[in-house]
């Protein structure tokens, strides 16, 4: 995702930027892309891509009989058969207009009481548990939480879609076998037509597919590989360098799919100097980049492997047309320069990743570099920082990639390496294999003191905008670890503030922790969220299609135990403007009056102090000059009655 953005994240402080090039703060919305979207809206677009491309396979629609009947299902297949597509699309159908679904994430620490969040289903959640990955240990262990899982997923009204492990030795059990839905492969050839045709291309020209189609499909190609053959087709289409119709651009499609390998290699093999191999890869990692970006690429490039100087004058060497051309590189007419064939410079890239591993640690400390140039601008930057990520990601060096965050992030404030260190971890989050990894990262960085300024303010973003999208409950706990120990401002404190209000149950399970955590007093800032937290508007507010969160049991129960813990730690002074908030709000909201009154005189125990202290703080309230006593009388003596049941004594 790329491109410059206007969302901000409240609390954060402005700042001025009166120079040239890059400019990065907690204020900017990092994470839009090219078309204005931010990773909420990308998350929506892809599944509507998805949908609108997605071919029915066999099992389908037994699995969406399954689960509208039995609010859970569990699918099974081979591995590429497009099991998780299948997950994806049934919570899809069944979502609303604002809805949307959210992925469950096995507990994977040795110490878990419990592998699956059996307390962080809320009404009528949209569910996704993705196990086509676990090991066995973790299956087995998981594997007996399901009908538990199961249980709670209809009592809440729920719906749950489970994808299996394809080569589990544990069989499944049999009070789950009943909701086991095997999803079979659906063929190959209407998948690539309906790609093809969304894409534009004429049904009339895919009546018979050319030799190079039919050549990539005879073999036992994933489903995924076929996507992205058909988006090779496309791009030969509209690249305008492969001449002819549909059968040369699925011929150069099918080169292109096999990573232009031979092609690459000879490339190099032909070019033997190192400044020429040099522009090589830095075309590849800066493609569509000004030729003189590029060169000066290609310069540093040299430096940071250390390549002898060049003692040539200036004037005596190779002008740039000449060298682009020698490596094969066309240079448009506004200055950019390029491969001529689709994806050349992706298999570039994977050539040098793969063939020259001691060239690794060379480039992420160049591309760390380059995206700090001022020149660059903040696309291109995202995109160079994309590449990279892929190659660590696609090769497992998840450690260079962590090492790439660390860096950026250690450099000053309003630098565009804190830029790069985001989207490097945006890029590791949202990678299906190593998310896990990334994840593990941030939350243990989330509960170190004295992390640098920059990384506080990279995490806070990837928290709070990436993460937040599919794992929310995660990016909760991360955003309360950064606000427990944050320094010199609020912006974690904030962003967990946005998002938890923004969403019923992550209220809820947030008093819940709070609840725990209040009594023992060893945060400070936990006082000031619960406070936050407790906004009575927003608590008796009713949303589209929802009820006021004060109705939730639980969500009271929560409020009462955190108000229990203030009422005892902390002088009167600091907790009673919020109680006469809700003194006020209770006074005007007549159907709520009893739930608001009921949490403050539970929460205070029966405690003579404290319930005479409410008292007071509800006389002084009712006072003028406060307007339209009447009410405010009404609902002092309602308290006081409260406060008499609670003590065992009858009213006068």
């Amino acid at each position: 995702m790329s491109g410059p953005a206007t969302t901000h994240i409240p609390g954060a402080q402005g700042q001025f930027h009166t120079g040239t090039g890059h400019f990065f703060s907690i204020g900017t919305a990092l994470f839009k892309d090219s078309k204005g979207r931010d990773p909420r809206a990308v998350a929506r677009d892809e599944l509507l891509h998805l949908h609108q491309r997605y071919v029915h396979p066999p099992g389908f629609g037994r699995a969406r009989t399954i689960l509208d009947t039995e609010r859970t299902v569990l699918l099974d297949g081979a591995p590429g058969n497009g099991r998780n597509a299948a997950a994806r699309m049934l919570l899809y159908e069944l979502r609303n207009r604002a809805q949307t679904f959210r992925e469950l994430l096995a507990n994977e620490e040795e110490d878990a009481t419990s592998r699956l969040p059996l307390d962080g289903i809320g009404d009528g959640d949209l569910l996704l548990l993705d196990l086509s990955s676990v090991d066995e240990r973790l299956w087995r262990e998981v594997h007996g939480e399901l009908s538990a899982l199961r249980e709670t997923v209809c009592r809440q009204a729920a719906h749950l879609v489970i994808v299996l492990p394809h080569s589990r030795v544990e069989r499944l059990r049999n009070e789950l076998d009943a909701y086991r839905c095997a999803i079979a492969r659906p063929r190959e050839t209407q998948v690539v037509r309906r790609h093809l045709r969304l894409e534009g291309i004429p049904a009339a020209n895919m009546l018979q597919f050319p030799s190079a189609l039919n050549e990539f499909l005879s073999s036992d190609r994933m489903l995924g590989e076929i996507a992205a053959f058909s988006r090779l087709i496309i791009s030969a289409r509209d690249s305008g360098q492969v001449p002819g119709g549909f059968s040369e651009w699925c011929e150069h499609a099918q080169r292109a799919a096999d990573d232009w390998g031979k092609d690459v290699a000879q490339l190099v093999t032909d070019i033997r100097t190192g400044p020429e191999r040099a522009l090589i890869l830095a075309t590849a990692m800066l493609h569509g980049s000004h030729a003189d970006v590029v060169e000066r690429g290609a310069a540093a490039l040299l430096r940071t492997t250390k390549y002898p100087e060049d003692d040539t004058p200036l004037l005596e060497r190779a002008h740039l047309p000449e060298r682009f051309e020698k490596i094969s590189v066309t240079r448009a007419a506004d200055g950019t320069v390029r491969f001529g064939k689709v994806d050349f410079d992706k298999a570039v890239r994977r050539h040098f990743w793969d063939h020259v591993p001691g060239l690794r640690e060379n480039l992420r400390d160049w591309t760390i570099a380059t995206a700090a140039k001022p020149e660059l601008p903040d696309f291109e930057c995202d995109r160079l920082v994309a590449r990279f990520s892929r190659e660590c990601l696609r090769t497992g060096h998840v450690p260079a990639l962590e090492t790439l965050v660390l860096q950026c992030a250690s450099a000053p404030t309003g630098s565009a390496q804190l830029r790069a260190a985001a989207y490097a971890l945006e890029h590791g989050l949202n990678d299906a294999q190593h998310a896990r990894s990334f994840r593990r990262f941030i939350y243990e960085w989330s509960r170190k003191t004295g992390l640098s300024r920059g990384l506080v303010q990279v995490l806070v973003l990837v928290c709070a905008e990436v993460m937040s999208v599919r794992h929310p409950d995660q990016a909760v706990t991360r955003l309360l670890h950064l606000a427990r120990r944050e320094q010199g401002g609020t912006a974690a404190r904030d962003a967990l503030l946005d998002l938890v209000r923004s969403d019923h149950r992550l209220h809820r399970r947030m008093l819940d922790r709070l609840a725990r955590d209040v009594p023992q007093g060893a945060w400070p800032v936990d006082t000031d969220l619960f406070l936050d937290l407790t906004d009575p508007v927003l608590l008796t507010s009713a949303g589209p299609g929802s009820r006021p969160r004060l109705t939730d049991r639980g969500l009271r129960r929560g409020l009462t135990m955190c108000w229990n813990a203030l009422f005892k730690r902390l002088p009167h002074h600091l907790w009673e403007e919020q109680v006469r908030r809700w003194f006020t709000t209770a006074s005007e909201n007549e159907e709520h009056a009893d739930l608001l009154l009921d949490v403050l005189v539970n929460a205070a125990e029966r405690r003579g102090g404290t319930l005479a202290r409410l008292y007071v703080i509800a006389r002084h309230w009712v006072q003028p000059p406060n307007p339209v006593p009447g009410s405010r009388d009404t609902l002092v003596t309602r308290l006081f009655q409260k406060i008499n049941a609670a003590q065992g004594l009858r009213a006068a």
